[in-house]
């Protein structure tokens, strides 16, 4: 996952975090439910 968060660091697209991380399409779309499952869990915690 750090690998993705450096790849979208400043912003960037699915595209272009697929190159920089080595990533399948299929393991992105995973990695990034899992990344905003794991955001929405913190957003709700942290109210």
């Amino acid at each position: 996952m750090a690998t993705i968060l450096v790849a979208a660091n400043g912003g960037s697209t699915k595209t272009k975090i697929i190159y920089k991380a080595y990533l399948s399409y299929t393991q992105l779309k995973e990695e990034l439910s899992i990344l905003v499952e794991e955001a929405s869990w913190s957003t709700k915690r942290a109210s």
